[in-house]
């Protein structure tokens, strides 16, 4: 009675198996194949795929297209069963995955013979927030700065793998200034400009942007502007030390008579 119930137990974990893999197929080892394993979002763990072979086929894992195949998938299989599952050995990346292909592709090969290839598709999810390269950012600006000048360029960087999932907006939290606004501009946000500056009014400005995805997931940072008092212009006064008068002359109504005027000395 014991052993009924231990073969009913492995059963029914064998079906579950079977019914909770990516994908089953069945290999023959007189000839090669290529295949969809399926798609599934990332983070999974658990069974990949149940193949079906011959009792005297060998199998081996082996990577294809994908380096990381070995320290994320594992054959569980014994020589001479009719079953072999390809299995995770931790949970599935979307990122770590794109940084070699699209797929996450793999071998299942016959023992000196022909090669299975697979393909699984693990689909991006949001699951990493926009962080900021910097915690606060600031920029020393001059009151005379032209209005709809970019003053200061804010980042932050999303690590999830598609453009949907890592495509950001960038805001001011209230309180706004009313100086400056933030412009999305190729994934990076610009501080600009949107009324003059007057140093005697305002001296420093300190605001918060925050960066935020599709998910609502968001990071924040401080900027710090301040505002430099415009240059004016100073004359300066020209050194006539070096000038040297001329003698003034005493000039008679009569035609030809000029004789030098000599200033009197007073003591």
């Amino acid at each position: 009675m014991a052993l009924f119930s231990v073969l009913i137990i492995l059963a029914c974990l064998h079906v579950h198996s079977v019914r909770s893999a990516i994908g089953s197929s069945e290999i023959n080892c007189a000839s090669s194949s290529n295949r969809v394993v399926g798609r599934v979002e990332e983070g999974y763990e658990g069974d990949v795929e149940i193949i079906t072979i011959g009792p005297n086929d060998r199998l081996v894992l082996e990577p294809h297209m994908t380096g990381i195949v070995l320290s994320l998938l594992e054959l569980v299989y014994t020589e001479g069963d009719t079953t072999a599952i390809v299995r995770t050995i931790r949970p599935l990346d979307a990122e770590e995955i794109r940084m070699y292909g699209e797929s996450l592709s793999y071998f299942v090969s016959c023992f000196r013979g022909p090669k299975h290839a697979r393909q699984l598709y693990v689909l991006d999810v949001n699951d990493n927030p926009p962080i900021f390269q910097s915690k606060s950012y600031s920029a020393t600006v001059s009151e005379a700065t032209a209005v709809g000048s970019n003053v200061l360029t804010v980042t932050a960087i999303d690590a999830d793998a598609t453009t949907e999932n890592k495509r950001i907006t960038y805001s001011i939290l209230p309180p706004v200034p009313d100086a400056f606004e933030v412009v999305y501009d190729r994934n990076n946000g610009n501080i600009r400009l949107t009324k003059p500056l007057n140093y005697n009014d305002v001296q420093q400005y300190i605001f918060t942007v925050e960066a935020k995805d599709i998910g609502e997931l968001r990071d924040t940072t401080t900027v710090t502007i301040t505002v430099e008092k415009q240059n004016t212009e100073e004359y300066q006064e020209e050194d006539f030390s070096d000038i040297t008068p001329e003698d003034i002359k005493d000039q008679d109504g009569n035609m030809g008579i000029n004789k030098p005027v000599n200033s009197p000395v007073f003591t």
